[in-house]
């Protein structure tokens, strides 16, 4: 009689954290020669790992699946850390070409997700975002690991879903961005003016707003470039407040502003944060003085 779902799911996350725990355990069976059994035991319950993966994913037994990733995802890490180590024999080519190729297998099964059509979802439930989010964990976690990988055309397709996402899938979609922007050599050719452009159709949308100047302050590492649009979103941020240029205060969304201003602190943005910061100040003071005009 097969387990239950659930069942599988947990013996899976125990295998995962046995195999962190021993991870000399690992690499002994990748070392042991192919035609030893202990060696092709282990291959062999990866492959059925995998299997289950995809069996889970098409079921919608996502729990399980993740499971099944985050497993997968462990042994990749640590079979091609124990390849690049200098202070053990090297593990046979055929072996790190066969766990690259797992890798990329559980990378393209998880890519199956359609993140549209999630993104058109209208309520996502807690649940949900919270499988959503370890998929894309296990999925960064793995294009970070293979130097092959085209983490460029994995960061162009899923930015074109957060460009018209909805609150949740925002602030889903932001942590997976920021982690591969790394293994994105082309990203200033491109990226900065196309968030720039998308940020002027999300002013009604401050959550999105916000995570997408995130975006951007995280991706953008060039002073130059800081320099060259820092007056553009500036001017973005004054829309997105809804400047009085008589009164010089944000009239709206200061709460938000006030995290723009923080996050470009901690990026490096300092005339954005300036001029945040600058101007927030100026409608702390006039709310006081409406409060409280015996203060001012």
């Amino acid at each position: 009689m097969n387990a239950s779902p659930r069942l599988q799911q947990r013996a899976y996350k125990c295998s995962q954290a046995l195999i962190r725990t021993h991870r000399q355990l690992v690499a002994c069976l990748l070392l042991q020669d192919l035609d030893s059994p202990n060696h092709q035991t282990f291959i062999n319950s990866l492959h059925v790992c995998e299997t289950r993966l995809v069996e889970s994913m098409e079921n919608g037994r996502y729990t399980l699946a993740i499971a099944c990733a985050q497993l997968l995802a462990t042994v990749v890490q640590i079979s091609l850390a124990q390849s690049a180590s200098k202070d053990t024999m090297d593990v046979d080519q055929d072996i790190t070409a066969s766990v690259v190729h797992l890798g990329t297998n559980v990378i393209h099964h998880i890519s199956r997700l359609d993140l549209m059509e999630i993104n058109k979802t209208v309520f996502l439930n807690k649940k949900a975002q919270w499988q959503l989010y370890e998929f894309l964990k296990v999925k960064a976690t793995l294009c970070l690991l293979l130097a092959d990988y085209n983490c460029e055309a994995s960061f162009r397709e899923t930015f074109h879903v957060m460009a018209v996402a909805n609150d949740k899938m925002s602030s889903i979609l932001l942590p997976f961005l920021s982690s591969i922007s790394c293994q994105c050599s082309h990203l200033s050719q491109w990226l900065p003016n196309t968030i720039i452009d998308v940020l002027k159709l999300h002013y009604e949308h401050p959550t999105v707003f916000v995570n997408l100047v995130r975006l951007l302050f995280r991706t953008t590492h060039s002073l130059s470039e800081k320099d060259e649009i820092s007056a553009s979103i500036v001017q973005l941020l004054r829309t997105f407040g809804d400047w009085n240029e008589h009164t010089r205060v944000y009239t709206r969304n200061a709460w938000y502003l006030y995290l723009i201003g923080r996050e470009a602190g901690c990026y490096g943005w300092y005339q954005v944060m300036h001029y945040a910061f600058q101007d927030l100040t100026r409608k702390v003071n006039t709310d006081r003085y409406r409060m409280h005009p015996s203060y001012m």
